[in-house]
């Protein structure tokens, strides 16, 4: 028992431990308070809301899991407001449908999977952000090389509930 009382002792004798502990307690804290963006591999960040190519739909980028993101179709343009709203392939409607999952940090990209609504087909794909508010969406089956790109545009604002759209929605050129 004397020995721990000794090594007790050492310690509370040491100089500037106590100050270097509070230092090292207070540092941790306010790691752990900062919110680490665990889902981008760098900022600016594909999470929000996005314009397909042909100004058809409004896609949803968002986090779905521990570093990993999703996307869901939020909008779609209806020329029509009494048109039905589109069903995919198995007679799911399209509106919230889900058709971008466990997309990944690799490189200045994330990489993942795409299912076609239309036929269900599923493929290998591949964001990227090109310049701010421009989002390169890669299809391919295999290799990249064997697949195709479309370029889609940041949504300003977020698109209406029920996924009901005009072609006025997506501004002046639609189609």
């Amino acid at each position: 028992m004397g020995r721990l009382d000794a090594l007790d002792a050492q310690r509370t004798k040491r100089p500037g431990t106590g100050l270097a502990t509070v230092l090292i307690l207070l540092a941790a804290l306010h790691h752990a308070s900062v919110p680490a963006r665990a889902d981008q591999p760098s900022a600016p960040s594909l999470i929000g809301y996005w314009t397909t190519e042909r100004n058809q739909g409004v896609v949803q980028i968002y986090s779905c899991g521990w570093r990993t993101l999703c996307g869901a179709l939020v909008g779609l343009e209806l020329d029509h407001p009494a048109d039905p709203t589109p069903k995919t392939w198995n007679r799911q409607s399209e509106c919230d449908y889900v058709f971008i999952v466990n997309l990944r940090p690799r490189s200045n990209a994330w990489v993942g999977r795409i299912t076609n609504p239309d036929n269900g087909h599923t493929y290998d794909a591949r964001l990227s952000l090109t310049a701010p508010g421009i989002l390169k969406l890669r299809g391919y089956f295999l290799i990249p090389s064997l697949g195709e790109t479309q370029t889609w545009t940041r949504f300003p604002g977020i698109p209406p509930a029920g996924c009901r759209m005009s072609p006025h929605d997506f501004g002046a050129t639609s189609g």
